[in-house]
């Protein structure tokens, strides 16, 4: 005999339930590595090279366009590529946290749904039942 409760959980929420997990794992392995390796490494390497460039220029007041060694400008350019892939990686990693909801919101309007087809079958059941039944039963 099957159970009421067999239907709720469909093959379609199972597969959502999966993708859901995945999705979270992949945004914990994510912040672990963001936030244990690559933001330290991205902050050493730019506060050693920061302080490098400011600790070599020589600013003149009157001079609107100061002169810049031009490994000065390559470093800040290696600075400002760091910074971006930072950026894109943590988009990524947000990109992944919005997929994450979406897919459970996803999974608990299929559950929802499950569980609102069996409150139907139950409902139906019953009034099935009821009406089966001697009407000079329901008197007495």
């Amino acid at each position: 005999m099957n159970s009421p409760l067999d239907g709720i959980v469909s093959q379609r929420a199972r597969n959502l339930r999966t993708t859901a997990n995945t999705f979270l794992i992949v945004v914990l392995i994510m912040s672990i590595y963001g936030g244990s390796v690559l933001m330290p490494s991205i902050n050493h390497f730019v506060t050693s090279n920061r302080q490098q460039i400011t600790t070599n220029q020589t600013f003149n007041l009157s001079d609107k366009n100061p002169k810049v060694a031009p490994h000065q400008i390559r470093i800040k350019k290696l600075i400002s590529v760091q910074l971006i892939l930072a950026y894109a990686y943590w988009s990524v990693c947000g990109l992944f946290v919005l997929a994450t909801f979406f897919v459970v919101w996803l999974y608990m309007r299929e559950v929802s749904r499950g569980y609102l087809d069996v409150r139907k079958q139950i409902v139906m059941e019953t009034i099935g039942k009821t009406s089966e039944q001697d009407p000079d039963e329901n008197i007495r």
